[in-house]
């Protein structure tokens, strides 16, 4: 059309700045309005809108401000286009301001001006504003079942499911999948999977929902309703689809299910970057570093040639700090920026600093960290705890206490920082300096005892290490003698009373402790039908062995229970001051 110099009007500029938006063509973009400006059109306030909606989306906004001051009479998508830059740019203030501009201006918002409002809501976490959000919505009479998704998306972000649930129940009458999916996901996120299932329970299944429902499982360690799920896709063909098969292999893996695991991935078609690192992450968490870094290898000899991202080489790390394969996280670390070009960040220093000081290098640790500063990567929570716990493993005192004071001036207020260096003082031999900071811990409690969930045959039950809680408490005592002679005899907590947090705690807390340790014990002996596994709380830290203490005999079925490795870790993590709610996802403890 220019090569034949034909005559352009305004109709004909407004499709080519929308395909330019849609491109995310900046260099065209600004050619399409250089020709404009060139041509000396008349332009009407809709071109003039596109403008300001492309230089949105390209991210310019001091542009977009400049296109929206051009416009004489800006409309309600003039306006919505201008609220949508300053949001894109995470200036929510700013954005606030320009609604209540437009509304001096007698602009009459729409529900999408609305919907941007309640995003930038859910993105910041601002309660309060949303709330008014919601309350206008509610006063000028405006449509909530477009506004329905974006509402029931706040309250879940902002943790008030039971709001999300009022305004899910008022719309009751015109609920589409779309915002189940969203009532789901959200009732996931925090952790009331019952309200998840009941509300999937009402709709028909589609892939969202069972995805979202899978990542509960996951959470829980449910793998009988896991299974469940597996068999409700299967019949409805959606196993087909990668996301929710990345989802199965996840929780087949975090169920302790890793050969399930394994089988699900060789038979997915279209294989994802999630899809390998799910799998290189089960791996790793089972303790088969190995196998991971292989499988990890394979990634990149694929006929697709799939490029890892810094969530799988974070699990590659992961697993081999599982695995103690020291020169192999190494190089590893070297790769993600000389050959992926891939930006560390903080969870792969923390992981291979956790790495290097488990197997003894101290001075390694902290030129890495040095390293690390000098490419300008601040270091955070997780960077000062690794260092601290290297340098206990370590006995380096001085260092040591560096790193502790850092992590104390970024959080004074986490219990679990006192404990860590409580347990650093009383490994380097100076039990006299835990006086002060075992009274602040006292004063700053932890949490509760642990309360986990088994599932032993169809039924769920909470064990927890508070007395007369436990409903097999009568039983548990005729097997507490047998279980203190065998302790004794192999070790038990003779071993674990070397370690520092034992001794550090006064002595009406110390039968708290050695209770919570052995309560998963005698639910094992206890129970009248044993499953062939029992889950227990997974953790990351790492370690190779299994306590003796989990090497016991059921009397009726004489069979051996051993403990995974990952339970052993959870040992530590408690004993370093972990914490473990309800939800927590679980390993497992396999019979021989």
């Amino acid at each position: 059309m220019h090569s034949a110099c034909l005559e352009f009007d305004p109709h004909t500029f407004t499709p080519l700045l929308s395909a330019c938006s849609a491109l995310l063509d900046p260099k065209r973009g600004k050619q399409v309005h250089a020709l404009m400006i060139k041509n000396g059109i008349d332009l009407g306030t809709v071109t003039k809108t596109a403008v300001v909606n492309m230089y949105s989306k390209y991210g310019y906004l001091s542009d977009s401000i400049k296109a929206f001051e051009e416009v004489e009479y800006p409309d309600v998508v003039t306006w919505n286009s201008l609220l949508s830059s300053f949001l894109r740019h995470s200036l929510v203030k700013e954005a606030f301001g320009v609604f209540g501009a437009m509304r001096k201006e007698g602009v009459e918002f729409s529900e999408f001006t609305l919907c941007s409002l309640l995003k930038a809501c859910t993105s910041f976490k601002a309660f309060r504003l949303g709330k008014q959000v919601h309350g206008l919505v509610v006063v000028m009479s405006r449509d909530l079942v477009v506004l329905g998704t974006a509402l029931i998306d706040f309250y879940s972000s902002v943790g008030h499911v039971s709001e999300a649930m009022k305004v899910f129940s008022s719309l009751s009458w015109r609920k589409d999948n779309v915002m189940c999916n969203s009532l789901i996901a959200g009732c996931i996120q925090n952790r009331q999977h019952k309200q998840a299932f009941a509300i999937m329970s009402t709709m028909k299944p589609n892939v969202v929902a069972l995805t979202s429902a899978l990542v509960a499982c996951s959470e829980n360690s449910d793998l009988r309703v896991g299974m469940q799920i597996h068999c409700v896709a299967t019949r409805f063909g959606f196993t087909s689809e990668t996301q929710l098969c990345n989802k199965l292999v996840d929780m087949y893996a975090k169920c302790g299910k890793i050969l399930t695991a394994r089988s699900l991935f060789d038979r997915i078609r279209d294989k994802d970057v999630v899809s390998w690192t799910s799998i290189i992450d089960a791996y790793g968490r089972h303790g088969h570093g190995q196998e991971g870094l292989e499988l990890f290898k394979k990634m990149g000899q694929e006929g697709t040639m799939i490029s890892p991202n810094s969530v799988t080489f974070l699990a590659v790390l992961s697993a081999c700090g599982h695995s103690g394969l020291v020169e192999e996280g190494r190089e590893l670390f070297n790769l993600v920026r000389e050959k992926y070009g891939l930006e560390p960040g903080v969870e792969h220093y923390s992981c291979c600093i956790d790495i290097l000081g488990r197997a003894g290098r101290i001075e390694d640790v902290w030129h890495l960290f040095h390293d690390m500063n000098k490419n300008g990567t601040r270091p955070s929570t997780e960077i000062w705890a690794a260092l601290l716990n290297a340098c206990r493993l370590n006995l380096d005192v001085l260092r040591g206490e560096f790193a502790a004071k850092q992590l104390l001036e970024l959080q004074p207020n986490n219990p679990a920082n006192y404990v860590m260096l409580s347990n650093f003082y009383a490994s380097v031999g100076r039990k006299t300096c835990c006086g002060g900071w075992s009274c602040t811990r006292s004063q700053k409690k932890v949490g509760s005892s642990h309360l986990l969930l088994f599932t032993i045959g169809r039924r769920r039950r909470a064990v927890t290490a508070l007395k007369n809680l436990q409903p097999h408490q009568t039983c548990i005592k005729q097997y507490k003698p047998a279980l203190s002679t065998r302790r004794s005899q192999h070790g038990g907590y003779e071993k674990l009373a070397d370690e520092s947090t034992i001794g550090l705690l006064p002595p009406a807390e110390a039968p708290t402790l050695k209770r919570s340790k052995t309560v998963p014990s005698r639910v094992l002996v206890s129970s009248t039908k044993l499953p062939s596994e029992l889950p227990l709380p997974k953790v990351k830290k790492a370690n190779s062995k299994s306590h003796p203490l989990f090497s016991l005999f059921d009397s009726r079925r004489k069979k051996k229970a051993t403990a995974k490795p990952e339970f052993t870790r959870y040992l530590e993590y408690v004993k370093e001051g972990g914490v473990w709610d309800v939800n927590s996802n679980m390993p497992v403890i396999y019979y021989k």
